[in-house]
């Protein structure tokens, strides 16, 4: 009886070591900033590592809020793949609401990890939980410190979002070349209507209505010329010819 119940010890024992070591190939970092000082409405940025320079695998990472407070902690992704034998740090955003009240906070929340398995090997997969680990939040009327820098979230540039500016960028232009053409289109319209300063003066009776000339020119008169008569020239011939018979 007493060695199967040194044989129970002994494998519970064990099992815990192994455990231990397995969890114990990766670790979770506090928040940075360790201690925040937002006034209402105010937000900031921080974040926590994952620590796996022991560990030969990449792991997956989910870290569930406790959402003990009102504060509204937002983390970056979901889920975060660290890489093996690495240090990849977790980024969120922490904001105080406005209506909430002055004093202290303390938000916490839990990181579970486990090993991204592309083959098949033998032994253990690593599933770890580290729970409780804090954010703690002074809300204060006017800060009296500076909360250390963290980068904000970038932003994806995608192809998509390229060709909707692009698209936003064509139309403008195209609106504003339109409009421009209609502006120059009636500006003309208006200067050819536009009466000119005799015609101004004619409705009003001022200027005299001008008198067409005529294209036509006077016709000189033709001058007769002296021909002598033939007829006359013939009577004498007939004449001359009667006087020569006799």
């Amino acid at each position: 009886m007493k060695q199967k119940y040194s044989m129970f010890i002994v494998s519970i024992a064990l099992a815990v070591m192994l455990t231990g070591t397995v969890f114990a190939s990766y670790g979770i970092g506090y928040p940075v900033p360790r201690n925040i000082e937002l006034t209402k409405g105010e937000s900031t940025r921080f974040y926590f590592t994952v620590d796996t320079n022991l560990h030969n695998f990449n792991v997956s990472c989910t870290y569930p809020l406790d959402n003990k407070t009102s504060l509204a902690v937002v983390f970056d992704q979901e889920t975060t793949v660290a890489s093996q034998q690495a240090s990849t740090r977790v980024y969120g955003s922490i904001t105080a609401p406005a209506e909430i009240s002055l004093g202290p906070y303390k938000e916490t929340f839990c990181v579970e990890c486990s090993d991204i398995v592309e083959e098949e090997r033998t032994g253990a997969v690593t599933k770890g939980r580290h729970c409780g680990i804090p954010i703690q939040v002074e809300i204060v009327e006017k800060r009296t410190k500076v909360n250390e820098y963290v980068p904000e979230k970038p932003v994806r540039i995608t192809w998509f979002s390229q060709i909707d500016k692009l698209g936003l960028i064509i139309l403008v232009i195209t609106i504003l070349a339109f409009l421009y053409y209609e502006y120059k289109k009636r500006k003309g319209s208006k200067v050819e209507s536009k009466p000119g300063k005799e015609a101004k003066q004619q409705k009003i009776g001022l200027a005299k209505p001008k008198v067409k000339k005529s294209s036509k020119k006077k016709s000189s008169p033709k001058k007769k010329a002296s021909k002598p008569k033939k007829k006359a020239s013939k009577k004498s011939k007939k004449a001359t010819k009667k006087t020569s018979k006799k």
